[in-house]
């Protein structure tokens, strides 16, 4: 519960806590990939793709602060773009 709060803490878009920042919608979606198996790389894509979507979010869809946000460099983010299947909305 603790570790929960605090990645909701973390990853949280604004002063409080909302039910999907706790990542509680679907938790068993976190741990099972599609086939019903449990996989380390599943569980780690979904996580990626949670992330980068809500910074690509709080950036208006901005790739290049993105990028800077998540300290890493702009064309890594566009290629985990497209290997995460990311779809980029501009506001």
């Amino acid at each position: 519960m603790e570790n929960c709060i605090e990645r909701a803490c973390v990853i949280g878009k604004g002063r409080l806590i909302e039910v999907e920042d706790l990542f509680l919608k679907h938790p068993s979606s976190a741990i099972i990939s599609a086939d019903g198996s449990r996989n380390l790389k599943t569980a780690e894509n979904l996580f990626r793709t949670r992330f980068i979507r809500q910074v690509l979010e709080e950036n208006k869809g901005n790739q290049t602060e993105t990028a800077k946000a998540l300290n890493i460099q702009r064309t890594y983010l566009s290629r985990l773009i497209k290997e995460l299947d990311i779809i980029v909305s501009k506001e």
